[in-house]
């Protein structure tokens, strides 16, 4: 008798025990159903993209945006202010923005900011424009008057240790790689389309491109004393639009005080005239 009370009891125990998790579990969800309509709401403003059109407008009005942290460029009153999307719109067509490396600033190599984790928004996939805020007068602007890809952007950093110190951008300069449009055709926007190096004043006014058309970077250096950049580019070599594997590589100039190009030091068809004369190396006195 005393057995059949005691597990009477442990019953009465074991489904309190239950019923208080499926009430923890009920509460849990009604939390996260309450964070998720506040992150729903709380979604930054679309950036201005385009001239009035009314099939652009209704496009740009569905297009999801997510509004990041500022970047303050230390010594200047400015601030940089991506905006990650979902989408691009360009020429009257909205492409899928795939992405790339994300928006990479010259502080943190690896950062990749699709969405700038915030908010929960992790399909955003490219930055398609950055504000420029004055932080004296409060004004905003973007810096493209369209969306576009903006795949890479550098800002002057000071050096936290003298070691640590970068020479590149130089003091009053922003360096940008930005996609500008879907030149393959493929109606995606992304590494395949031409991507174009840029530079600017700090304030993101007079943008230049420093590269070729159909190119785009994959590596750099730069040289303080002269002030030239150097860049590695891939260019559409077999001219079918796209930047891929089967394109070469080309080793160009440029002079970042005038913002031009000097000229290509080397690509395939000068490596080529070179190396006829080389010798094999079982044959060098």
């Amino acid at each position: 008798m005393k057995f059949r009370i005691k597990l009477e009891r442990y019953n009465q125990i074991v489904w309190a025990v239950i019923g208080s998790g499926a009430l923890l579990i009920a509460a849990i969800g009604a939390i996260a159903a309450v964070a998720a309509m506040l992150s729903s709401g709380q979604r930054g403003v679309p950036v201005e993209v385009v001239e009035d059109d009314p099939a652009k407008t209704q496009a740009a009005a569905n297009i999801r945006v997510d509004i990041c942290p500022p970047i303050s460029v230390d010594g200047t009153p400015y601030q940089l202010i991506a905006v990650a999307v979902d989408r691009i719109i360009i020429k009257n067509r909205v492409l899928p923005a795939k992405r790339a490396k994300g928006f990479v600033s010259s502080y943190n190599d690896e950062a990749n900011l699709g969405g700038c984790g915030s908010h929960g928004e992790g399909s955003m996939s490219a930055t398609g424009n950055v504000l420029i805020h004055d932080t004296r007068t409060g004004t905003m602007r973007p810096l493209l008057a369209q969306n576009a890809l903006v795949r890479h952007m550098e800002y002057p950093v000071p050096p936290v240790k003298p070691a640590e110190r970068r020479a590149f951008p130089p003091p009053g300069v922003l360096y940008w790689e930005i996609g500008a449009g879907d030149t393959n055709g493929d109606s995606v926007l992304d590494e395949h389309d031409d991507i174009g190096a840029y530079l600017s004043d700090i304030d993101g006014t007079k943008l230049t491109r420093i590269t070729p058309p159909g190119s785009r970077v994959v590596g750099k250096t730069y040289d303080e004393t002269r002030r030239r950049l150097y860049l590695k580019i891939v260019q559409d070599t077999d001219g079918n639009k796209t930047l891929d594997d089967k394109d070469s590589s080309a080793l160009i100039e440029v002079d970042v005080e005038r913002r031009r190009i000097v000229g290509t030091i080397l690509d395939a068809r000068r490596w080529q005239e070179q190396s006829r004369g080389l010798k094999p190396l079982n044959v060098l006195q």
